[in-house]
């Protein structure tokens, strides 16, 4: 039986979102895959590219790409380029297969939710399991991250696939999408997996996937309540700002009552005041410095900054940027490891001012094209919000999974053309 190209893209599709929270090799090579398929789709005419706002995604990698002219280190610029590269191939796939993925998007949106659950549920194992367990599992070194001997009340769990920080943005948007899925495609068993994702956001520990999904679900639930009212009472600008009073309420609310009733968060807040009231305090030994978050992030900042303000206009260039920054760390107080915990001063740094403020009019303008899209603005503006909060606290793109998560997800929430299985049904927003 021959099978046609179309059936091997979906499989890779399907592969992809499971991939994409349990294994970083695997999601490469579908990736590498579909790009080669959509060519061969391409070429021999069974797909056309036509001109779209997809390519918007690839704005912050064409920066990237503008900066290397900036750079004497060519090499270490184009190798730390390739780590972006998901953000120009996965939007020109999304862009040659813009139909099959519109027409399956419900149960690639499964596919993620589910792969997401099953690796915090190896997770659990992981942190919580016994000591034959985890060894077991650790030993299968290509599969499994490394299981380090740090205190789990501490540091909270430790991840099977991929790290924390990824984990916690997955389980993120995964939370988004099943509350998409329920209230405007009429799958009402995705509260279930909303509810699951959100305790498993508890449990894991990411602050600033915590703080971010709380910032896309007020968003999400702002333009949900206003799309609500604007249909029934038919209300524009009074809906949207009853829907933002009613989703303060609402999300801001259940986040307090959630803070001050549950031990996990309790105890992930109190250890970052903890670290930054000691800080100030000077009474934290320069060698476990390393080992607090709170405090690797505000060293981070502040050389960035140092960067920034001596390449303001133009940047250091992708190849350059590393290296000017451990300048910056070993010419200060605090002698850590480098970090990027940032992706406004990652890019600023990189692409100087003008840089930076290309990639913020970039997701101004595709923020514009999603709500004259209005299919996908609820979905895609929420999705964006948790991403925007995320690029405060860590430059999650440096990160290959968060990268191809991004530019998927993105992706799809800019396609112009939406087409459905006839079983698929959708409330226009």
């Amino acid at each position: 039986m021959k099978i046609s190209t179309n059936n091997i893209v979906i499989f890779l599709l399907y592969l992809f979102c499971a991939a994409l929270p349990l294994s970083k090799a695997i999601g490469n090579i579908t990736e590498l895959s579909l790009l080669v398929f959509s060519f061969y789709q391409l070429f021999t005419k069974e797909r056309k590219w036509e001109r779209s706002p997809i390519m918007l995604v690839s704005t912050t990698f064409i920066i990237l790409l503008f900066s290397l002219l900036n750079s004497t280190q060519l090499n270490e610029g184009i190798k730390n380029l390739i780590g972006f590269s998901p953000l120009l191939i996965i939007p020109i796939i999304i862009s040659i297969q813009k139909e099959i993925v519109s027409r399956h998007f419900n149960t690639l949106s499964y596919t993620f939710i589910g792969a997401t659950l099953f690796s915090f549920s190896v997770t659990l194992l992981y942190t919580y399991g016994s000591d034959d367990i985890t060894s077991k599992l650790s030993s299968y070194d290509k599969i499994f991250l490394p299981h380090p001997n740090h205190r789990i009340d501490f540091y909270g769990m430790i991840c099977a696939f991929v790290d924390r920080i990824q984990l916690s943005n997955q389980l993120g948007i995964s939370t988004l999408l099943a509350l998409f899925l329920a209230i405007f495609r009429k799958k009402y068993f995705c509260v279930i997996l909303a509810v699951l994702c959100i305790i498993a956001s508890i449990l894991l520990g990411g602050r600033g996937g915590q703080i971010a999904l709380v910032g896309g679900l007020l968003i999400f639930s702002m333009f949900t309540i206003a799309t609500l009212l604007q249909k029934k009472l038919h209300l524009k600008f009074f809906g949207i700002l009853s829907g933002f009073i009613i989703s303060l309420l609402i999300i801001g609310g259940s986040t307090y009552i959630a803070f001050k009733n549950i031990p996990a968060l309790q105890d992930r807040y109190e250890q970052h005041f903890y670290e930054i009231n000691e800080f100030k305090k000077r009474a934290i030994p320069p060698e476990e410095m390393q080992y607090l978050t709170s405090i690797r992030r505000y060293v981070s900042w502040i050389n960035n900054w140092k960067v920034i303000q001596a390449n303001f206009w133009m940047g250091t260039g992708i190849g350059d940027f590393d290296t000017e920054l451990k300048k910056a760390y070993a010419s200060g107080k605090y002698q850590l490891t480098i970090n990027h915990h940032s992706q406004y001063l990652y890019i600023w740094g990189v692409g100087g001012l003008i840089g930076f403020s290309v990639f913020i009019l970039s997701l101004l303008i595709a923020v514009i094209y999603m709500y004259k899209l209005k299919k996908w603005f609820i979905i895609g503006v929420s999705f964006l919000s948790f991403y925007l909060i995320t690029f405060i606290p860590d430059a999650v793109l440096l990160k290959q999974t968060d990268c191809m998560t991004f530019a998927f997800f993105f992706s799809v929430f800019l396609l112009s053309e939406i087409k459905y299985a006839s079983h698929n049904t959708y409330i226009d927003s």
